[in-house]
């Protein structure tokens, strides 16, 4: 182990172990080139030395770090110092509150370590978790220069819809199909979140998946994202519900197959970055310190730094992870870029998140109706803050009236949308609401001999 004040650092240097803060954070990978980017980062977080060492049990020897028994970690549980993984990733930073996903992540990392922290200090570790992040988010800005940020659409070999080999399916195999894959997206995060190796390709049986069933069933695929119920505040649930509204929405725009799969990695993978922003900032329901809304403007950019342990993730997938919170206008964040600095792919993402998240339930909020919340977007992609071309798309793939909404119609009857219909975005299929289940009748108000019937408002169900 080597201490080395961060003043004598110097442009070009590479060292062939990690670079640590002083208090067991790892800050740069081996091998790393520093720029004058990443020594001017340093110079602005609160780490006077860095420390070179083959990893964190290293600085354990050293007295850097002291191991702590994941068996005494609780849910609610709050402690002195930052956690640390195995990897050097900190899991907790001193005096939050242990979530379920720190539970996954150590488990994964197989142990933790506590590092003290000087009380006097406390924003130590999240300012220099933000110096790794803006200096990755540097380089990737390199590696992304001169690459097509464009998707061409209505082109030859997009993913064309086909007669479908099985029926739709049932609530209970909805319910379990999902299940299945989030469970998935449990473990890839956890591993992620831990800073361990985690191959991009354990997302291929989902996004296989999700590929044959939005070909053969276009106009039932979103009641994977919507007709069930699913936790307001969990972030691989929440990726899970935009990916299947991005691939339903790139469906729309005619992409290819290739593109469809990079836009569902980038899905499924896009939003890790909030597990650095502990649940009372995510839930918004207090007040917010400066510190704790620069984190959310931010989270993009940890997102970045996290997918760092994700083997071979495509420069793209990592852009569109960077840009998925930009605008078209230039009124996003983390950058503020807009137009055509931004890729198609976080274009996507920035329409399907905005619908997906109002209709989530906040601490300052309740959940939005969905029929409101596309109102909203389509309000927004006319003021030219969403791309139209993907609010339209997405509408066209869930309806005015989304898939899963309550509504009453010109009979007095309530009803429940079942399915869209691209050609006719406030004509639906839907099923009156004389029983629970999604078999029986249902009514398509496209079909001429519903002519009659129409919807007249979105209820709350």
């Amino acid at each position: 182990m080597q201490r080395i004040r961060v003043s004598h650092l110097r442009p070009g240097q590479r060292y062939d172990t990690p670079i640590f803060s002083a208090w067991g954070q790892k800050l740069l990978s081996a091998g790393v080139e520093l720029t004058e980017r990443h020594i001017t980062a340093l110079r602005r977080s609160s780490t006077s030395q860095i420390i070179l060492a083959r990893d964190v049990a290293e600085l354990e020897r050293e007295g850097v770090v002291r191991p702590l028994e994941t068996g005494r970690l609780r849910r609610g549980d709050r402690f002195k110092g930052n956690l640390v993984t195995r990897a050097g990733q900190v899991l907790l930073e001193a005096g939050e509150e242990i979530e379920p996903h720190h539970l996954d992540a150590a488990r994964a990392s197989g142990g933790v370590y506590e590092v003290e922290v000087q009380p006097a200090e406390p924003s130590h570790t999240a300012r220099d978790r933000l110096v790794t992040a803006e200096a990755i988010q540097a380089e990737l800005e390199k590696k992304t220069q001169g690459l097509d940020l464009r998707v061409a659409s209505h082109g030859p070999g997009y993913w064309k819809p086909v007669s479908p080999e099985k029926p739709w399916l049932a609530v209970d195999e909805l319910e379990a199909f999902r299940a299945a894959h989030v469970a998935t997206i449990r473990r890839l995060y956890a591993r992620v979140e831990a800073g361990l190796s985690a191959p991009i390709e354990c997302l291929d049986p989902i996004i296989h998946d999700l590929l044959d069933l939005v070909r053969q069933h276009p106009n039932h695929f979103s009641q994977l994202a919507l007709l069930l119920r699913h936790p307001d505040d969990y972030v691989p649930d929440h990726v899970y519900t935009v990916t299947v509204l991005a691939m339903a929405t790139a469906m729309g725009l005619q992409w290819s197959r290739g593109r469809l799969e990079e836009l569902a990695q980038a899905a499924l993978l896009y939003d890790v970055g909030m597990l650095n922003v502990p649940a009372r900032i995510r839930e918004g329901g207090g007040e917010l310190s400066e510190d704790d809304r620069e984190r959310i403007r931010k989270h993009p950019l940890f997102s970045v730094h996290l997918l760092e342990s994700v083997r071979v993730t495509p420069p793209l997938i990592l852009l569109a992870a960077s840009q998925h919170h930009e605008r078209e206008d230039g009124s996003g964040y983390p950058r503020g870029d807009g137009g055509q600095r931004l890729c198609d792919h976080a274009r996507v993402l920035a329409a399907v998140d905005t619908f997906a998240a109002a209709t989530q339930r906040r601490g300052y909020r309740e959940a939005k109706l969905p029929h409101t919340a596309m109102k909203e977007l389509l309000q927004a992609a006319k003021e030219g803050a969403i791309w139209k071309d993907a609010a339209r798309a997405l509408v066209q793939a869930v309806g005015l009236f989304p898939i899963g909404s309550h509504v009453e119609l010109s009979d007095g009857r309530a009803a429940r949308v079942l399915a869209a219909n691209p050609a006719a975005c406030d004509r639906p299929v839907v099923k009156p609401l004389n029983d629970q289940s999604i078999r029986g009748d249902t009514i398509d108000l496209a079909d001429r001999k519903h002519q009659h019937l129409r919807i007249v408002s979105a209820v709350a169900a």
